[in-house]
């Protein structure tokens, strides 16, 4: 029997319709809004909100931010000099374990302006209940993705090409996104933690750099110039996936490709 190209036509329409229209089948083929992910939005939206009114950026605002003991970052090389330095603005020194906690614990509030792009003009970037905007003036020019979660954001300049950028800490579904490597056959479909850096360019976010899937979820981090070489190395206060409470700091440098771990 001779089958007419218009009926195959017809055929392939179909199956992409019942492709698109079944949740179940997206979900097998990895789709970005998987039960997973939902799931952690939804977890996510239930933990307090808190207002980070203090912009982190210097050792000694960390310690105000976050509520380091000094003794946490000592051991980085990052000593606060200076009588009354050490002071957390009245509030509780806290331990390495006790600060992740307590950051881990909440759903973060936080707006911060900034001239990305050199024009002039600084822009709003806001956070709350997981989605970041960009705001020029009353125009809102970009947000993220609702298949993201962002947890924590952070403006500075992270590949010391001399210009800020957009440094998110968020989570999603995959390791990777569609850039992902050939030599990659399969895709980790599982809501794990990454870091992505944007900039801002003729009005337009554009990414820089998107890490895959963190070996360890990264709560909170910042930009320091350790050793005043006027180059940022980018601090991060790392938890972990199973919440077992483990907490540690740890110090990475831009290498041209990617941050490696400064020891």
């Amino acid at each position: 029997m001779k089958i007419r190209p218009w009926i195959v036509v017809i055929l392939l329409v179909a199956g992409g319709l019942i492709f698109l229209l079944d949740p179940a089948s997206r979900q097998q083929a990895g789709g970005e809004d998987g039960e997973d992910f939902a799931a952690f939005r939804e977890g996510r939206l239930q933990l307090p909100e808190r207002y980070e009114t203090h912009c982190p950026d210097t050792v000694g605002d960390l310690l105000d931010t976050w509520g380091l003991a000094p003794e946490e970052l000592e051991a980085l090389g990052l000593v606060v000099e200076g009588p009354g330095d050490h002071s957390t603005g009245g509030k509780e020194a806290l331990s390495l374990a006790a600060a992740g906690k307590k950051l881990a614990a909440d759903r973060l509030v936080k707006v911060r302006h900034l001239d990305l792009d050199g024009d002039g003009i600084r822009e709003r970037y806001s956070l709350r209940d997981g989605i970041l905007r960009v705001e020029v003036g009353s125009r809102q020019i970009w947000e993220t993705p609702a298949c993201w979660w962002v947890d924590y954001f952070f403006l500075g300049d992270a590949n010391n090409d001399g210009r800020p950028e957009l440094n998110l800490l968020l989570w999603k579904e995959g390791s990777f996104g569609p850039q992902r490597p050939f030599w990659v056959e399969g895709e980790d479909r599982s809501v794990k933690n990454h870091l992505f850096v944007f900039k801002l360019e003729e009005g337009e976010i554009k990414a820089v750099w998107q890490s895959s899937n963190l070996d360890r979820p990264n709560l909170r981090a910042a930009l320091i110039d350790r050793d005043g070489d006027g180059k940022k190395e980018l601090l991060a206060l790392e938890g972990t996936y199973t919440g077992s409470g483990e907490f540690q700091l740890t110090l990475w440098q831009w290498n041209g490709w990617g941050f490696s771990r400064l020891q």
